[in-house]
């Protein structure tokens, strides 16, 4: 795998386990995203990818 492909792969990994991860009492990131794996966090949150709706296995993406 060359070196973009694996970081960009690490990215989106990184972001769905944080999105699955238990809520905590941090405060919410201010400001825009600061890593790449903070930019795809905050476009799955903003479609729709973590919650309840897209784990009961109701397609989150139409144009998949």
């Amino acid at each position: 795998m060359d070196p973009i492909s694996t970081a960009l792969t690490n990215a989106w990994l990184s972001a769905v386990v944080r999105l699955r991860a238990p809520p905590t009492d941090l405060p919410p990131r201010a400001g825009p995203p600061q890593t790449l794996t903070d930019a795809i966090e905050d476009a799955l949150r903003r479609d729709g990818a973590g919650n309840d709706t897209a784990r009961s296995g109701l397609m989150v993406d139409q144009l998949a």
